[in-house]
């Protein structure tokens, strides 16, 4: 068995959520590696001592350590973890991650040039992030998010209901009262619409999505379902017709991936990494960040044009089956094996 030791934020110990570092990890455990995490902890010195333990620990056994890389404060955790790496001459691999990546890079060009510099690999799961550090003159290898695509039952709808899904956590980020907006607009034209909202709170939106319910008397027509597992959000979405995605930073979320699986057309602004992985027309319709009545009008197509439906839905299952988890694991196998 060979040892890995991944360096990231396993957070979700508690929760119904599971990241694409946790389905890598169970990914890699069922191909000959033991890989040990950390860290879970969410007090931020706590969790520098275990990830400094975990690698100090394992420093002679371990054959790759795996690093995350976020735009937010953890980008100091990847930081430390590069540095012990170094000092200890242990191989060390980036794994990119989040919309907002290539300004922090901007911000910090000397930290990232630090963290960048004889990495043994640098990967980015999508090409947005790919060509946003290339730009800076570094090689990355490109390893797409997984899905296990047998998990994810295909439905192709032909006449659609303006029912709307959202699935994302409530933070100001992912602009979730944007989802309600884009609700009143349709009620105007479609007065049987509905729009389920699933995620935690992280920052208080929820709250703030709440009040705009109340103040619109939306009662009737929005449900917060609170974060659900995986299969349950899943059975969720056999009840919805559309999916709809609100940001205002992103890279390549999951949550979108697994909806064109399970075969929803996807509405989406076109931030960040989005248009990437979305072809406007093509696997879904995009819209302008921020823009209610821009993705209602596209709402609007897909409800008035069954044809379209079936070409956005059947190409995005097409899509995404390049992510099924066989194909992207045998690609991780390669690259931890070449390193």
């Amino acid at each position: 068995m060979k040892k890995l030791v991944y360096i990231g934020n396993f957070l979700n110990k508690d929760q119904t959520y599971q990241s694409a570092s946790d389905l890598l990890v169970d990914s890699l455990c069922t191909r000959d590696y033991t890989i040990e995490k950390s860290s879970n902890k969410r007090n931020k010195v706590i969790r520098i001592i275990k990830i400094t333990v975990a690698i100090f620990n394992n420093r002679n056994t371990t054959k790759v350590l795996l690093i995350d890389v976020f735009s937010t404060l953890n980008f100091y955790q990847a930081l430390w973890a590069k540095g012990l790496a170094k000092w200890l001459k242990i191989p060390h691999v980036l794994i990119l991650h989040g919309g907002s990546l290539p300004h922090r890079i901007k911000q910090n060009q000397l930290l990232s040039k630090y963290l960048f510099k004889n990495a043994s690999a640098i990967v980015a799961p999508s090409f947005y992030l790919k060509e946003a550090v290339e730009k800076e003159g570094y090689r990355v290898v490109y390893i797409p998010n997984m899905l296990n695509i047998i998990n994810y039952p295909f439905k192709m709808r032909s006449v659609l209901k303006p029912h709307l899904l959202w699935v994302r956590a409530f933070d100001k980020t992912y602009n979730p009262q944007m989802a309600i907006e884009v609700l009143i607009e349709l009620l105007k034209t479609y007065p049987e619409a509905r729009l389920t909202m699933v995620g935690p709170d992280k920052d208080g939106s929820l709250q703030a999505c709440k009040k705009l319910v109340n103040k619109y008397s939306l009662n009737d027509s929005v449900r917060f379902t609170g974060a659900l597992t995986k299969a349950d959000w899943h059975l969720v979405a056999q009840q919805h017709d559309i999916f709809i995605n609100t940001t205002t930073v992103d890279n390549t979320p999951v949550s979108v991936m697994e909806a064109m699986a399970l075969g929803l057309p996807v509405v989406s602004t076109e931030v960040g990494g989005i248009p990437f992985l979305l072809e406007d027309g093509v696997n879904a319709l995009l819209c302008e960040s921020a823009n209610a009545v821009s993705m209602a009008n596209q709402i609007n197509k897909l409800l008035e044009d069954p044809i379209l439906v079936h070409d956005l839905s059947a190409n995005a299952r097409k899509k995404v089956e390049q992510f099924d988890i066989e194909l992207v694991q045998k690609k991780w196998i390669e690259l931890i094996n070449n390193v």
